[in-house]
């Protein structure tokens, strides 16, 4: 752990749920598929690679960091994946937080937006899902 750093969270790529139930009835399609045709074609090995495909990918997913946070004692940096610069928010700074109630039946996506004059947003949409 970094020196100075009060808490450090990593959220993986991979790791949620719901995605990897959605991988792993993509590969159960495929790898049945793949035994129930009975004259087992060069064709239909392709569901075979694709099942094989979709478990290494899930794999090397599980194991990418999608952002990271990381909490100082006067400053938060949030730093990922696919992000080209590191946002860094001064608690000093922050004038309002509010505690909303959380359901497990909705995907709460966060997004952070960073507007040019030091400002930043962050806004969380919910999405329906049936499970």
């Amino acid at each position: 752990m970094k020196e100075g750093v009060l808490y450090s969270e990593n959220q993986y790529l991979g790791r949620d749920r719901v995605w990897i139930s959605v991988r792993l009835v993509l590969v159960l399609f495929c790898f049945t598929a793949f035994y129930l045709n009975l004259d087992h074609l060069i064709s239909s090995q392709l569901f075979f690679i694709v099942g094989v495909g979709i478990i290494i990918t899930s794999i090397v997913m599980m194991y990418m960091v999608l952002f990271r946070i990381e909490v100082f004692q006067d400053h938060i940096l949030i730093s990922g994946l696919w992000s080209t610069r590191v946002v860094k928010i001064d608690l000093a700074s922050i004038s309002k937080v509010e505690k909303a109630p959380y359901s497990t039946f909705f995907l709460i996506i966060l997004f952070i937006i960073y507007i040019p004059k030091g400002r930043l947003s962050f806004l969380r949409v919910e999405k329906m899902l049936y499970i």
